[in-house]
């Protein structure tokens, strides 16, 4: 769970405000810490209570490359509903709660519809 949650809110603060320096991976650490202690936020504004400290001191904004005139609190908003919602996705997804139905022909790991043999699992070379 720990890795799913780790990713997950990785890639929602890059995609919302960029690679962020040095303090990253301390933003990701904090936010991961916080919901393993105290669950997830119920709403924006819970989760705005609880990171946007943390976020503000690791120098992590928000941005649009779109629109630089966008308003940031609707910028804000989205990040923080896109963070809840990345969240309580990882954590269904460790839980096993996300079914996801293959094929009997499909590859569990690639999601292919190939024959399941040895060599598609591994390459021949190795062998």
């Amino acid at each position: 769970e720990e890795v799913l949650l780790t990713a997950e809110i990785s890639k929602c603060l890059r995609r919302h405000c960029g690679d962020g320096g040095d303090m990253f991976d301390f933003a990701v650490e904090s936010i991961l810490a916080d919901v393993q202690e105290d669950g997830v936020p119920k709403d924006v504004d819970a989760a705005l209570c609880r990171w946007s400290s943390t976020l503000e001191d690791c120098e992590l904004k928000p941005f649009d490359d779109d629109d630089e005139d966008e308003d940031t609190s609707e910028l804000v908003v989205n990040m923080y509903g896109d963070l809840i919602e990345g969240i309580q996705g990882a954590i269904a997804e460790a839980k096993g709660d996300i079914v996801e139905y293959l094929s009997s022909d499909q590859c569990e790991m690639c999601e292919r519809v190939t024959p399941l043999t040895r060599h598609h699992l591994w390459p021949t070379s190795e062998g």
